[in-house]
């Protein structure tokens, strides 16, 4: 199951966190599919602003705590080494990048 969707309205891509039942909460497998659907969006030369929202009443609890608690120290580092290779994917991005929080911008 996907944790995000994706769509366009003319020049302005909308991604939506989908996982409302765990408060969006950033799990490793968040990370993967955003930053690949993010490698995919910047090439989109029609795109020039990427909307970042959410389902539900939490845009994002950050990190799910479930993936860190217990954990090996390894395993937590793999999971903060992988974020922050995804938020500089993210910061990097061509196209203007606004989060849509409360449902406002």
């Amino acid at each position: 199951m996907s944790l995000l969707s994706y769509s366009t309205e003319g020049k302005i891509g909308y991604v939506t966190l989908t996982n409302d039942k765990q408060r969006n909460a950033l799990s490793l497998q968040l990370i993967h599919e955003f930053e690949a659907l993010l490698l995919e969006i910047r090439k989109a030369q029609e795109i020039n602003v990427l909307v970042i929202q959410a389902e539900g009443k939490v845009f994002s609890a950050g990190h799910n705590l479930r993936e860190i608690d217990g954990h090996e120290t390894q395993e937590v580092l793999h999971l903060f080494n992988e974020c922050h290779r995804f938020m500089e994917t993210l910061r990097n991005m061509p196209q203007v990048t606004q989060p849509l929080l409360n449902h406002r911008l």
